[in-house]
């Protein structure tokens, strides 16, 4: 069994609980209950999205770094007692088991950020160039990175399969309270962003090896300590040269996110969506495909979701094709009352107003006019795909709908 810090101090109120916890743990009652550990690893396909640039003074080795958690249970962190010397803050990992209980071990220190401006777990990643031997071989460090910290969130859901991995995301935001990676979802950083990146100023052109690992401090307990390390084979030529900054703040938690999603019932919690945050609302995939075949309307729901904490306006728009043969209304469903949106949503722009972590749901029917009842009556079908894109000025999420009456 892990060794556990019982420092009452530093868990003010939730001392007892802890404490309560921690006496199962040590399985002073037997209960048999079994830890639901994370597992942190480095997804080797990213890695591959890397460039060499320069803008005359410095050259960079950039990358785009994703540790996807494949374990049994969360990677939750919380930061605990008063501020340190240095401003950082003592981290909990809070270690879930199957009988519903829990309790928590250090795991390190939360630290502002100066560039990214928010909440980051500190020696999250460490990123290193190795020597590529004759063969193949693994040879000496060349270059290597400082320890990275990152802002632990669910950005992608990489195996929805895993038990109990949640189809919505359930760690949203870069605070000081708690932080984390669901089981199946997977923590991005894009190589553009400040500190994804190796300096290799000066260094010869060549094959090399590009080596992520996860935790190098060894800070979190995990179902396998073993994974921790992924590497990728990168050649290093002649640098782009870029006019503007070689590394970039992300848009983060300041600049808002909308989370949309669609399903075929009321609720928000059945709702799906492409799991991505983009730029630029591309990348829609087929997450909703409906097939009357006895009535000539269909209804289906959406939900816009504030993942920012703060106040922000989203603006939501929706197109579709075959106009001639189905008319679309849509219907905000956020409030007590039902009104309809139809002409803001197609003619200009509806914005949601929502407050941090809130969500505005969306309600939307589909009805054939008297051409599609005439195309069907005649032994065709009716389809029709609808668009749906809500954005604010920095990020955009994007879905579609199709809809076929048979």
């Amino acid at each position: 069994m892990n060794a556990f810090p019982i420092r009452c101090r530093q868990f003010r109120q939730v001392c007892p609980a802890f404490l309560a916890s921690l006496i199962l743990s040590a399985g002073l009652f037997a209960d048999g209950a079994e830890d639901l550990l994370p597992d942190i690893t480095v997804y080797a396909p990213d890695l591959n999205d890397y460039d060499v640039v320069t803008n005359g003074h410095r050259e960079l080795l950039r990358f785009t770094t994703t540790t996807p958690n494949l374990g049994e249970g969360p990677l939750h962190v919380v930061g605990v007692g008063d501020p340190l010397p240095n401003g950082n803050l003592l981290v909990n990992q809070r270690v879930f088991r199957d009988d519903d209980t829990w309790y928590d071990r250090a795991a390190g220190e939360f630290e502002h950020h100066p560039t990214h401006l928010h909440i980051h777990l500190e020696a999250w990643a460490i990123y290193r160039l190795r020597e590529h031997l004759a063969g193949g071989g693994v040879g000496d460090i060349v270059r290597e990175g400082e320890k990275t910290s990152f802002c632990l969130l669910d950005s992608r859901l990489v195996d929805g399969s895993i038990p109990g991995a949640p189809s919505q995301r359930v760690y949203r935001t870069c605070d000081g309270v708690s932080q984390g990676i669901s089981a199946g979802w997977a923590d991005v950083y894009d190589k553009i962003l400040y500190g994804q990146n190796i300096d290799i100023m000066g260094l010869p052109q060549g094959t090399y090896w590009l080596e992520v690992e996860a935790d190098p401090d060894n800070n979190l307990l995990e179902l396998d300590e073993t994974n921790n390390i992924s590497r990728i084979v990168v050649e290093i030529g002649e640098p782009v040269l870029i006019d503007g900054p070689l590394e970039v703040q992300p848009g983060g938690d300041e600049d808002g996110r909308v989370d949309l999603r669609i399903g075929a019932k009321r609720s928000p919690r059945s709702h799906r969506g492409n799991n991505r945050y983009d730029a630029t609302g591309k990348g829609r995939g087929q997450l909703l495909s409906l097939v009357e075949k006895r009535k000539s309307y269909v209804r289906f729901f959406g939900s816009i979701e504030n993942e920012d904490a703060g106040h922000h306006h989203f603006q939501f728009r929706a197109t579709h094709n075959r106009r001639k043969l189905v008319a679309v209304r849509h219907f905000d469903t956020t409030g007590t009352a039902r009104k309809n949106i139809t002409a803001k949503v197609f003619h200009s722009e509806y914005l949601y107003h929502l407050d941090g972590g809130k969500t505005g749901t969306l309600e939307s029917e589909v009805r054939m006019k008297r051409q599609g009842k005439k195309r069907t009556g005649s032994g065709g079908r009716v389809e029709t795909t609808l668009y749906f894109r809500a954005s604010v000025p920095s990020r955009k999420d994007s879905t579609k709908a199709k809809v076929r009456f048979e």
